[in-house]
């Protein structure tokens, strides 16, 4: 890892590393939890396609039209439901590596991360922190706001995860995705202790004070992406 992020002694840098162990279950779990995701997608269609069949056959009958509606509902729910922790489990999967390693890096030179080494505090234009907690306990992103989508997706390490740098939502078509700003985030709360993650945030916010790049904090990660495109 050190020839990659080009750690050299001195440095005053703040690296939140997970360890490999640990880094290969949380993988392990992310990876099962998108299989299972889809299971529960795919019941989720059946569900759907029952109701339509249920309305169409008997859905004259007080109980026919009951049955597709509830059939209707619990479709809608499971696919919510699988469709968000599918979306969480893929973030959790591009913020660390399975070998291990950092999680989220921090040093004059820009922001580290697992699969992008160095992002300059040059292209960093905002930084936001959504931090709240859940019943599942912390629930902990940081997102960065980039001058340069296509730029910075060229040099994310493993090319399966360029689409975690994106274009804000509702943002104006271009005919070069390079010409748009966008973002990236970074989930904590399940590869870093308490502690760790509030020394990064606290060292983020220093960062990012000292170069007057503006730092806010979200009340959720819905609410993240608003945030750093209206800065």
């Amino acid at each position: 890892m050190s020839d990659v992020f080009g750690r050299r002694a001195g440095d005053d840098r703040l690296e939140a590393e997970i360890s490999a162990a640990l880094a290969a279950r949380v993988h392990r779990r992310a990876r099962f939890g998108l299989w299972v995701g889809g299971i529960a997608l795919a019941g989720a269609l059946v569900l759907a396609v029952l109701a339509v069949v249920v309305l169409t056959d008997a859905g004259s009958s007080p109980l026919g039209f009951s049955l597709s509606l509830a059939a209707l509902a619990a479709a809608a729910s499971a696919g919510a439901i699988a469709q968000a922790a599918r979306a969480r489990r893929r973030r959790l999967l591009a913020s660390s590596a399975p070998e291990g390693g950092i999680v989220i890096g921090l040093s004059s030179a820009g922001v580290h991360l697992a699969h992008l080494p160095l992002l300059e505090w040059s292209v960093v234009t905002a930084v936001c922190v959504a931090d709240r907690m859940t019943r599942h306990g912390r629930d902990v992103t940081v997102g960065l706001a980039v001058t340069d989508v296509g730029r910075t997706r060229a040099r994310v390490i493993d090319a399966r995860l360029t689409h975690v740098v994106r274009p804000f939502p509702r943002a104006r078509r271009r005919r070069r995705e390079g010409d748009q700003p966008g973002f990236l985030t970074v989930a904590l709360a399940d590869l870093l202790d308490d502690a760790t993650i509030d020394q990064a945030i606290e060292r983020l916010e220093l960062e990012a004070g000292g170069r007057e790049i503006p730092f806010s904090r979200a009340a959720d990660e819905r609410a993240l992406a608003e945030v750093l495109r209206q800065r």
